[in-house]
């Protein structure tokens, strides 16, 4: 017996709220008894780290918690069972397909293996429930993060046959990508709110004829101009330091930009004009893992932007104290992040978090003179959102591709006729081939 997962819209990226529906086909080369088949929807996250040295060797720590478990039973079907018990079925040679709908949840919940288990057990759900809803959305499906650990989902078919009162179980499995829904989705970039995350970084630029002052000189000294001096504000939206806007069907990496807006502030008056000659975007990325007793931070790193000899002058020296210009924001706007930057996200043993470091440098010039290049760091933590909106729910389901997940599978009655059509067009076996080339003498 041969058993295959069909999921529909399987290339795309599912989240939150979806339906994931398809068929499970069986192949049986000769009849066969089924007493249960099961389809179930699998989030896990896995850590492995080397713990102690002991006496011989270090041993390796790892955990495995079960944050999304959702079943969908399809035999013995519900409605073609009878009142007293359930009944398994019986397939003819042949292919056979049976419908599913397993719907994603919104938030997690985790359960963990005991102490001391074979780390199958999450797979058999032999874990221990811990009881509780942690409340958090979602985490994205993840890789490269480190060997061991990872946060995947699945679907999972559970075939259970039944021969001379011997149960057989097979199990096959479909990978799935699952990202979490944002939430909150709209923004200006341009203007701050109370809760907007701002940073920011004072700084004192030289400019060709200005030397160094001692504290107890005047900013007029003789020997010299005294510096220009500014602050530059980075100011990100609420919550998501990144949006990937994602319509249905779209890449990721085709629609992802940088929410941000970058301000500098003259805090006196200079003679000198003011210019913007390097910018350089860095993202760091933060993974916590846990295993046992044994933890550990992994540092990443993402190089968003290395611009140099740019010439972009942003203040002219007739600008008074107080003047606010605005960074053009097409230093960043083509931004592209990689695919493994995935939202940020907690589980029951992994954490993932991100900073945003922005490096400019700033140089003052009188005609053809100009200063040494100075350079000023802005440094905050960021979120990372997911680009998937809440209403694309609402847009699958106007276009009539979300499906009930409520609704039962088909029972038997109404297979019949499609299996029976799939036999007289299904292959023979090796056995009915034999017999039919074996000729009576």
């Amino acid at each position: 017996m041969d058993v295959q997962i069909q999921i529909e819209d399987n290339e795309n990226i599912h989240a939150s709220g979806d339906v994931i529906s398809g068929q499970i086909h069986i192949f049986c080369a000769q009849a066969t008894t089924i007493s249960k088949l099961t389809v179930n929807l699998i989030g896990e996250s896995t850590s492995s780290l080397t713990g102690a040295p002991g006496l011989l060797f270090s041993r390796r720590e790892g955990e495995k918690h079960v944050f999304v478990r959702e079943e969908h039973l399809i035999v013995p079907s519900v409605r073609s069972a009878r009142a007293d018990r359930l009944e398994p079925i019986r397939l003819a040679v042949g292919c056979h397909s049976f419908d599913f709908a397993l719907r994603v949840p919104w938030v997690q919940d985790c359960s963990s293996c005991p102490p001391n288990s074979p780390i199958e057990c999450a797979s058999e759900f032999e874990a221990t429930w811990s009881g509780r809803s942690s409340g958090q959305q979602l985490p994205p499906s993840t890789k490269d993060l480190q060997k061991g650990t990872e946060v995947t989902y699945r679907v999972d078919a559970i075939v259970t046959t039944l021969r001379n009162m011997f149960k057989s179980r097979i199990t096959k499995s479909s990978p799935l990508t699952i990202w979490p829904v944002d939430k909150i989705t709209t923004h200006d970039d341009t203007k701050p709110s109370l809760s907007s995350a701002i940073a920011t970084a004072r700084a004192t630029i030289l400019g060709p004829g200005s030397l160094p002052l001692p504290p107890h000189r005047l900013a007029n000294d003789i020997r010299g101009l005294g510096p220009a001096e500014i602050i530059i504000s980075a100011t990100f939206p609420p919550e998501f330091g990144f949006t990937k806007s994602c319509p249905d069907g779209a890449s990721l990496q085709d629609t992802r930009k940088v929410a941000l807006n970058l301000s500098v502030t003259r805090l006196n008056d200079h003679p000198q004009d003011m210019y913007l000659q390097s910018f350089q975007m860095l993202l760091v990325g933060y993974t916590d893992i846990r295993a046992g007793a044994t933890t550990h931070g992994q540092m990443s790193f993402w190089t968003l932007q290395s611009l140099s000899n740019i010439g972009l002058q942003v203040f002219e020296s007739s600008d008074a104290s107080g003047t606010q210009h605005h960074i053009d924001p097409n230093l960043w706007s083509d931004v592209e992040l990689d695919e493994s930057v995935v939202p940020d996200f907690s589980t029951c043993n992994l954490v993932r978090r991100y900073e945003l470091e922005i490096l400019m440098g700033w140089q003052c010039r009188s005609g053809e003179h100009a200063g040494r290049v100075f350079f000023v760091q802005v440094r905050t933590p960021v979120r990372i959102s997911s680009g998937l909106s809440p209403g694309r729910l609402r847009a699958k389901g106007e276009a009539g591709l979300l499906k009930d997940d409520t609704q039962p599978s088909q029972s038997l009655r109404h297979e019949e006729p499609r299996v029976m059509h799939r036999v007289s067009y299904a292959p023979p076996t090796y056995d009915e081939a034999v017999r039919a080339s074996v000729r009576p003498v």
